[in-house]
């Protein structure tokens, strides 16, 4: 394992530490690297978990940042080549659920650098890395999982893998269904590729965000409110859209040689005319019968047309012959956001992965829908009916996946670079570009949902102390028994029946009621007329007592609060963030925050167990599960 510093840190240890670990694949790293940059921009100190061959892409796009990058071992897995760390390096497809189920080899050694690193605030680790909840647990660490999809994927996968899981499985392959709260929208099995879908990995991934304390959604409230709403008020754990996190990295203002890539000099000599942009992704699978009807609607259609293939794909010279002057093949790795950016394009034929969606969006570049694989049906379902800035390709069965004869893809290039339709859907992707711009500017609703998450979770991350001040100082409350004995560890039922028994009905709750009473009667006296904090709030105070003297009632936290030893001033103990946690009549199951409420509830008086997850705001579930 190795670490370096990309540049030198400010020294602020006000600032959160915060801790991302992507999933070895460039589709989930570079929305993870533009998720640093972002908390990076926020003011937090950022610590990136990579492995040593994805190492360089990591440095170089932190280059000139703070982050600290980190080198974890990739374990040797039987059949993938020693190097291969990365799923685009990957030689056959058959080899990615094999490569996906060997990250829980990495635990031992993504938990030595838990206990090597500086203090962690809270950890953002990737949805397929769901096993980084246990060591999250185990150290008293906030993990929010983070998703490379939108809300809408995020709430059809909910639905059907953990509330309905036999549903994919039982239904037939061209029988209609729908979730519950949103009928319009019809799904067949066709969306989805069942094998994965239903899984057991993916259950335990999907399962383990559902306890995480939040997920991180690469979207805005503009492009789904209604599906964000929906999300956030029936379901768990909260969604923090903080997208489009393309938008976190400009493109960049100095000019790449032309040299260097000759289809972006091909590009300007077309800036008078439309580009129809063709890409479907890295991992894409396409057929060579699939990619000759790919090649008969290109030519047909009469549309200028950059079209990126794969490596291995082979076409022949007579194609590009053909479509010389108006089409150009490229086979090499592509700045897509570049070529998004070119004025001279004016549509993007894509497989719809969720990356390749938002950039199309921010680049104001209508689509036409392709979806392959993976969680591409439900992005195109986004794309055309929801958000309506694309159009879908046409299918012989009119299946989402179907396949895509030439005559028919003729008609839909046609269609979205001179038709109506396209006329319209280019209308509304200016729309929302620009709303995806105003959403991640400063004051926009990704900005203040940045800020709101780190605010609220280093709010919560006092809350451990909080609870030693309970519990240990002022004595008024009990600890919550953790799976793992940390302090924000997860609480089995049974832990929590004994010490909800222990508060209310044994002898050390009572002995905690007896000093809440105490306590309670302090902080009242505190705030009346002539009390402590009174004397602090008081106009005519203009400097504070001197230490010791018989007037500074406000250093009297030893006789107020504490009961042994200690100097310091009653407001102090009130200082601020003690708002969170629920209570009830008789006996408190608070957040860590909420003394000072505790406190004034002592014309009961009640007494605290304090919680031992980071706020009832963040991470519900575990009080939910129990109670």
């Amino acid at each position: 394992m190795s670490s370096e510093s990309e540049s030198h840190d400010d020294g602020s240890s006000a600032s959160p530490h915060i801790l991302l670990f992507p999933f070895m694949a460039k589709g989930h790293t570079i929305p993870t690297i533009h998720l640093a940059l972002l908390f990076l921009r926020h003011g937090a100190k950022v610590t990136f978990l990579t492995t040593p061959a994805n190492r360089a892409f990591i440095s170089e796009s932190l280059s000139n940042t703070t982050a600290n990058i980190v080198d974890l071992p990739f374990p040797k897995v039987p059949g993938i080549p020693d190097g291969v760390e990365s799923t685009d390096k990957l030689p056959s497809r058959s080899l990615l659920l094999p490569f996906v189920a060997s990250t829980p080899l990495m635990q031992a050694d993504f938990e030595w650098v838990l206990k090597a690193l500086p203090t962690i605030s809270f950890m953002v680790t990737d949805m397929f890395l769901g096993w980084t909840l246990d060591s999250a647990s185990k150290f008293g660490i906030p993990r929010l999982s983070f998703c490379g999809w939108n809300v809408f994927t995020t709430v059809i996968y909910d639905h059907l893998v953990l509330k309905r899981p036999r549903l994919l499985l039982e239904t037939k392959s061209d029988e209609v269904f729908e979730h519950p709260n949103f009928p319009s929208i019809k799904l067949t099995t066709n969306h989805f590729e069942t094998h994965l879908v239903c899984s057991q990995f993916f259950v335990d991934q999907l399962d383990a965000t559902s306890k995480s304390c939040g997920t991180i959604v690469n979207s805005c409230s503009e492009f789904e409110p209604t599906f964000l709403e929906f999300w956030n008020k029936d379901c768990k754990p909260k969604a923090w859209c903080l997208g489009p996190l393309c938008l976190a990295e400009p493109l960049p203002r100095k000019l790449i040689s032309q040299e260097e890539q000759p289809w972006m000099k091909w590009l300007d000599t077309k800036k008078e005319t439309a580009v129809l942009y063709v890409a479907f992704g890295s991992q894409a699978e396409v057929t060579k019968e699939q990619s000759e009807e790919i090649k008969i609607g290109l030519e047909n259609s009469g549309v200028n047309f950059l079209w990126v293939v794969g490596n291995n794909e082979e076409l022949d010279e007579g194609f590009e012959e053909r479509v010389k002057g108006r089409g150009i093949v490229v086979k090499d790795w592509v700045d897509q956001r570049r070529i998004l950016g070119h004025e001279s394009v004016k549509g993007f034929m894509s497989h719809c992965g969720w990356n390749s969606v938002t950039e199309s969006i921010c680049a104001k570049v209508p689509i036409l829908a392709w979806p392959m694989g993976a969680d591409q049906p439900l992005n195109a379902i986004i794309v055309v009916d929801e958000i309506k800035v694309g159009l879908l390709v046409e299918t012989c069965d009119g299946s989402m996946r179907g396949f895509v004869k030439g005559e028919g893809l003729e008609r839909t290039v046609r269609e979205l670079m001179e038709g109506e339709m396209g006329k319209t859907v280019r209308k509304r992707v200016e729309e929302v570009g620009e709303l995806a711009m105003k959403a991640v500017e400063e004051g926009g609703s990704s900005w203040i949902n940045m800020s709101e998450l780190i605010r609220q979770t280093c709010v919560a991350a006092d809350q451990p102390l909080n609870a030693i001040i309970v519990v240990d100082e002022i004595k008024v409350g009990l600890l919550v028994e953790t799976c793992y004995g940390s302090m924000r560890g997860f609480v089995k039922g049974e832990g929590l029946e004994r010490t909800v028994r222990e508060l209310m009905e044994g002898e050390m709750g009572k002995t905690a009621r007896k000093r809440v009473e105490e306590v309670g009667e302090s902080a009242m006296k505190a705030v009346e007329e002539g009390g402590s904090s009174w004397i602090n709030m008081n106009p005519e105070t203009n400097s504070l007592p001197e230490i010791g003297s018989e007037a500074s009632r406000s250093n009297k936290i030893k006789g107020e609060f504490f009961g042994d030893g200690g100097g310091g001033r009653s407001d102090d103990f009130f200082d601020g963030g003690f708002s969170d946690g629920g209570f009830s009549d008789d006996g408190d199951v608070a957040a860590g925050g909420g003394l000072l409420e505790s406190l004034e509830k002592s014309a009961g008086l009640t007494e605290s167990v304090v919680g031992s997850e980071i706020g009832l705001d963040l991470c519900e579930q575990n009080v939910h599960q129990v109670l």
